[in-house]
């Protein structure tokens, strides 16, 4: 029998194709220095410069192998393929019609040429060079998938869908026609079967940052934003996107709150991307509000000031800098701008500069204009109600938020929105101290659910908080096991208890703790086997438990221990015993309140089904009276009273109990937080005793 011949090109071929790259380069290095410039060992080089991403090193190989071998189509297709990617269409185009003169059914061309014809903006032609690619391979998916976005972007929608539908029967797992469904869909206005779609992409092509930044876009978009932000992330470490990408995540980051995070991925993406205009402008809205004027004004600075958004930002920058004057002027030139849409923005961007200097007779004269439609500009009526606010006017604000609600027709707007006015009137009439003109709305505020309702409406049909109730076993004495984590701390308390007081104050003294990422959240319920009833927990090996508390703690830094761990996260009362038996010692903040003066925060707040929520809070607070003797844990009790009227104390007693030290700036947030949120009082229950009352005998 002869020996098999051993092939040195075929195995660093095999090599690149099992992505090894590095080992198959020196390979072809070694037999290139014997061998001189060969076309196919240069192509597989570029290959491998390629598979590392060293794209400047692979032009370099495709370029040395069209030298080599001018009729070698392969080394003009990859000199192409690298040039589309680098943005050279025109080059690209060429190179690839010198692959295509040399083999002109040569499919990978003619569909790299059509991508080159669609980004060039010729769609007609591009689907041409697609159509000429499946006639010389009728079932490439690549091609298919091609022709099914170029086929959506012109409107060609019940054609588009069979194409890109007939690419995935062909290849189920193939990224690109998932893509492709996922755009066509997209046109079609059918926004969940596309996120679908890009879900199923990405498990096939997990690093693409293309997908990652088109799935973000529909996330945040359907205001899921905590979902879309991994995405967009991920697209940005890959340099996807751009600027705008980051425009994007910083949007998705400041609507969940997280503003100081959103200014930080600016700054970042500016670094790297210094000319792009919308970048410029996004921060320097970041600057103006953090405080930094001059640094805003000089983003903005040599931008063209005949666009609006750089007008505006110049205005704002103007007036914080101290040059009212020429804001104003500024502004009054915009006001008599032909564009109406252009004068109303002017006009609003007045009222709220004349709040910031407590001129009133200013703020009217702007406003008023769109104060007299009937019914008044909505949006003018809540930026007028912002600065009466501001500037301490509120009997201004009432007659332009009644006469919205008593000229709207609802009909045609939506039963939220006349909630969301009632809700406004009652506010205000409470701030007034007008408790009875409060009372007529009170009972219609209901415009949204509360933002713990999700967890309670599952606690109930799980039926999760009887089950607890029902069980008596005493597990205070249990103990943890040496594995050498800490038990977290966590804030208990519903919305206007007082938890995001607490909250806030803690996130001050950050420093002094690990503070858990709230966006692993769902793994760390995952990890206590969330819903867990008490059959889950008793009895379980030491190695389930040593499991859990690893998985729960995964994103702990083992370095900056020993520091208290803070998760941010609110849990049902039903939870309770998972985070306990998991982690004897668990310390649990608990504001102390009276139950009547939740409710009327629920009201205020414009949350749906409060009886729903006054029953279920009824049903924690005789849960957490049980737990307290039951379980293993640390209680803090804060009466929600001293939040108002002993901040200090508060946070003193908080800060030594789980051995922190306490910072001014604590409650100093708190203080401010607290006046943001216009959290009512202790006790301001009693001034609505008939809503009460009313409650009482329905029951």
């Amino acid at each position: 029998m002869s020996a098999v011949e051993f092939d040195p090109v075929r195995q660093a071929s095999q090599l690149i194709s099992a992505g090894q790259f590095e080992q198959a380069e020196a390979a072809l290095q070694k037999l290139l220095d014997d061998a001189g410039e060969d076309a196919q060992m240069l192509i597989l080089l570029g290959m491998c410069r390629h598979g590392v991403n060293d794209v400047s090193g692979a032009l370099a190989y495709f370029d040395r192998a069209v030298q080599a071998d001018d009729n070698n189509p392969l080394g003009h297709y990859y000199r192409g393929r690298i040039l589309s990617n680098l943005g050279l269409l025109d080059d690209a185009r060429e190179a690839l019609a010198q692959a295509l003169a040399l083999n002109p059914n040569f499919v990978e061309a003619l569909t790299i040429m059509g991508t080159v014809s669609m980004q060039q903006g010729r769609l007609p032609q591009a689907a041409s060079e697609f159509k000429t690619a499946l006639r010389a391979k009728q079932d490439y998916v690549p091609a298919l998938s091609a022709l099914a976005r170029v086929l959506a972007m012109q409107n060609e929608l019940e054609e588009a869908e069979k194409t890109a539908g007939h690419a995935i029967t062909l290849n189920p797992e193939n990224a690109a026609a998932q893509e492709a469904m996922a755009f066509v869909f997209l046109k079609q206005g059918r926004v969940d079967f596309a996120e679908q779609c890009l879900r199923n992409a990405l498990k096939q092509q997990p690093g693409n940052g293309d997908l990652h930044v088109a799935l973000a876009s529909i996330l945040a978009q359907r205001g899921r934003d905590q979902e879309a932000l991994p995405h967009f992330r991920e697209a940005l470490s890959r340099s996807i996107g751009g600027a705008e990408t980051a425009i994007n995540a910083s949007v998705s980051l400041t609507r969940i709150g997280e503003h100081q995070q959103a200014w930080q991925l600016l700054e970042q993406a500016h670094q790297r991307w210094p000319e792009n205009q919308n970048l410029r402008l996004k921060l320097a809205d970041y600057r103006l509000g953090g405080g930094q004027a001059e640094s805003a004004y000089e983003l903005i600075e040599d931008m063209d000031s005949a666009r609006f958004g750089v007008r505006t930002l110049f205005v704002r920058a103007y007036h914080a800098m101290g040059q009212t004057s020429k804001a104003i002027a500024e502004l009054d030139r915009m006001i008599e701008s032909d564009q109406a849409d252009q004068a109303r923005f002017a006009r609003l961007l007045k009222v709220d500069l004349a709040a910031q200097n407590n001129d009133v007779q200013m703020a009217e004269q702007a406003i008023e204009p769109l104060l007299k439609q009937t019914p008044p500009d909505s949006e003018a009526v809540q930026i007028w109600l912002g600065a009466c606010r501001r500037m301490k006017c509120l009997e201004r604000a009432i007659d332009p938020v009644q006469r919205v609600l008593d000229e709207t027709d609802f009909e045609i707007s939506s039963a939220a929105d006349q909630a969301r006015l009632h809700q406004l009137l009652a506010e205000l009439n409470d701030q007034l101290d007008r408790p009875e003109q409060a009372l007529r709305h009170l009972g219609r505020t209901a415009w949204r659910p509360a933002p713990i309702a999700g967890l309670l409406q599952q606690q109930q049909q799980n039926n999760a908080l009887q089950i607890w109730k029902n069980h008596a076993e005493d597990a205070s004495m249990l103990k943890a096991p040496e594995d050498g984590l800490p038990a977290p701390i966590i804030i208990a308390g519903w919305p206007g208890s007082g938890r995001s007081l607490i909250l806030a104050a803690l996130y001050e003294a950050a420093d002094q703790m690990i503070v858990l990422d709230p966006e692993q959240l769902e793994s760390r319920r995952e990890a206590l086997g969330l819903p867990a009833a008490p059959e889950m927990l008793l009895g379980r090996h030491e190695s389930n438990q040593l499991t859990s508390r690893k998985r729960y703690m995964r994103s702990l830094d083992r370095n900056r221990m020993p520091r208290p761990v803070l998760d941010t996260a609110w849990y049902e009362m039903s939870a309770i015993p998972a985070l306990a038996y998991n982690f004897p010692g668990l310390t649990v903040i608990w504001p102390e309140f009276d139950p009547k003066d939740l409710e009327l925060h629920f009201r205020f707040s414009g949350y749906q089904d409060v009886p729903m929520l006054r029953e279920q809070l009824a049903e924690e607070l005789a849960l957490a009276r049980q737990f307290s003797q039951q379980l293993p844990v640390n209680v803090i009790r804060i009466r929600r009273k001293d939040l108002f009227d002993a901040p200090q104390a508060v946070i003193d007693e908080i800060a030594e109990r789980i051995g922190i030290e306490a910072v001014p700036a604590m409650r100093a947030r708190l203080e401010m937080l607290r006046e943001s949120e216009a959290l009512l009082p202790d006790g301001r229950w009693q001034a609505y005793r008939p809503l009460f009352d009313l409650d009482t005998k329905k029951a």
